[in-house]
């Protein structure tokens, strides 16, 4: 699609200039030659100039349909992971809210990461992230919206409120079993959910309350949900 204004631009441009191309041939010798200069030079050169402004200006439009897209995409995507960034993640939480739709939150944290970014690198550390970032996106329900918040923290953001233990409970066990290679050595992973249900109440309350279940899971051996 952003390269069809350049298209039709170009194309236009040829078409203008070949006609007046033909027409300046066909009258050239039908014509007197004051007529000639005076008329159908200038008209020559007028359309001549119009189509190469028509050019620039759909060139113009391209780059700038360019950097657009590529602005929009570094606002609302996470370059580590690939997955939406946190203002696009919290947008989706606010308008669930608005929607007054039942909606569930999960608040994912991984497991002893800064022990495996000492042990490993960050470069591992980064491994680590996108492969939570891949296991969650393939474990995301339909109605669900996975992002990462930052660090090593990512929300999924679900409609409804049915099911929604056994929806956590499969991450974390999902994250367990599903095996991460560094450089060839096998490192354990695991998460710790945080997760609340939606009340009548604004979607920063509803992230505290998942948030502090997410201490809860912490501080009683990780690897495991919580439900404020």
């Amino acid at each position: 699609m952003t390269r069809l204004p350049i298209r039709r631009g170009r194309g236009y441009a040829i078409y203008i200039g070949l006609g007046a191309l033909l027409v300046l041939i066909q009258v050239s010798g039908s014509l007197n030659e004051t007529v000639f200069i005076n008329v159908f030079v200038p008209y020559f050169l007028m359309l001549s100039f119009g189509a190469w402004i028509c050019y620039w200006a759909a060139k113009k439009i391209e780059t700038h349909l360019w950097m657009f897209l590529l602005h929009t995409h570094r606002a609302t995507i996470d370059e580590l992971t690939g997955l939406p960034n946190r203002y696009r993640t919290l947008e989706r939480m606010n308008d669930l809210e608005m929607s007054g739709k039942p909606w569930t939150l999960l608040v994912i944290d991984v497991d002893h990461f800064k022990q495996l970014n000492d042990t490993y690198g960050h470069l591992a550390g980064d491994a680590a992230l996108r492969h939570i970032g891949q296991t969650l996106e393939r474990s995301c329900p339909p109605s669900g919206f996975v992002g990462r918040y930052g660090g090593e923290e990512f929300l999924l953001v679900i409609e409804g409120s049915e099911g929604m233990a056994k929806v956590a409970e499969d991450i974390v066990q999902t994250v367990r079993h599903t095996t991460f290679e560094f450089q060839g050595e096998r490192i354990p992973m695991t998460v710790s959910i945080g997760a609340a249900i939606a009340g009548n109440e604004p979607s920063v309350v509803v992230f505290e309350r998942a948030d502090a279940a997410l201490y809860e899971a912490k501080r009683n051996g990780r690897d495991q949900v919580r439900f404020a």
